[in-house]
């Protein structure tokens, strides 16, 4: 399993406009519903659709701590230059 992360997603908050970013790993997918955000995780050993599992999480607001985000942008992470 690939220890890095390969991705990050530049997130929006529709409360407070705050904006951040977070990364991934290769396996995650991160879902955009018409509650906000929700992040399957890789190590979920549950089907796609989890939402009760100690892996798979809704996307939250650091700053006000609401669900109501979204993501503005997907990019992948370069690896090392070698």
């Amino acid at each position: 399993m690939n220890d890095q992360p390969a991705y990050g997603v530049k997130i929006g908050c529709s409360n407070c406009h705050n904006e951040w970013a977070e990364t991934f790993f290769p396996k995650d997918e991160v879902e955009g519903t018409w509650e906000g955000l929700y992040v399957h995780d890789r190590r979920c050993t549950h089907k796609i659709g989890c939402h009760g599992c100690q892996f798979c999480h809704p996307v939250m607001c650091p700053v006000c701590k609401s669900l109501k985000v979204h993501a503005k942008d997907r990019y992948p992470l370069k690896g090392d230059d070698k």
